[in-house]
């Protein structure tokens, strides 16, 4: 099979809306399944293979070294790269099941608050101040709950016995507002806080200013995680990145 065939095999019904998800992430993916097709390995392998990554890459993170932030970073991309690839394998080798969802959500409640922790732990190190430790503590917590907004909505679903797909959700991409939405909740995740870590990396940011920014990330989340509450209790579910 070649290159051209095997991304023909792997498109997805709702491609468009999620390459706008992922735009950076779906330019490569593919190339990523493909060497990993041909290298035999399954959708669960990659699954773990983009645990690795993001693990590697919050531990990157740790340090506040611009060599270690910018590696971190990659790393971080690569996750994402190779857990979009999972869903790729999945579908080529039309292995999908629920252990492979249920792994790939887990990953991903590990992996981000994980990266929240020791982002702010750096900032701890770097500045000696005890209030980066208590942030740490609610944003990790702001971060579980925006994945836990979704999973446990889905698990409603579940014990309901609601027979809803992705496609019959209400999409908060789609519209003007949605992509608003869109992209300030997208500086609110994980890519916001990064960024935000690469920044200060190259440009240093004042402790008081950094505080503020870490709290308004953290009120932000917040804010996110109570509009997706609303949405998936009144208005029929909700599916975003975040």
């Amino acid at each position: 099979m070649n290159f051209k065939q095997f991304k023909q095999k792997i498109r997805r019904s709702d491609s468009e809306s999620n390459n706008q998800l992922h735009w950076f992430s779906s330019k490569i993916s593919s190339y990523v399944s493909y060497f990993a097709f041909k290298l035999g390995l399954s959708a669960d392998q990659m699954t773990v293979v983009f645990f690795i990554f993001g693990i590697a890459s919050s531990i990157s993170f740790i340090s506040n070294s611009i060599i270690y932030t910018i590696v971190g970073y990659l790393l971080f991309r690569m996750h994402i790269i190779c857990d979009m690839s999972d869903g790729d394998l999945a579908r080529i080798n039309k292995s999908f099941s629920i252990r492979g969802v249920y792994w790939d959500s887990m990953a991903h409640s590990i992996i981000n608050p994980l990266i929240g922790i020791t982002i702010c732990f750096s900032f701890y190190s770097k500045y000696e101040d005890i209030i980066f430790l208590i942030l740490m503590s609610i944003l990790s917590l702001t971060i579980s709950l925006t994945s836990a907004i979704k999973n446990n909505y889905f698990k409603a679903l579940y014990f309901h016995n609601f027979q809803k797909n992705k496609i019959n959700i209400l999409n908060l991409n789609s519209g003007f507002k949605g992509k608003i939405f869109f992209i300030v909740s997208e500086m609110l995740a994980m890519e916001g806080l990064i960024l935000l870590n690469l920044l200060e990396s190259f440009v240093p940011i004042s402790k008081n200013n950094l505080l503020i920014l870490i709290i308004l990330y953290i009120f932000g989340n917040v804010i996110v995680v109570l509009i997706k509450w609303y949405l998936n209790s009144y208005k029929d579910g909700s599916i975003s990145k975040v």
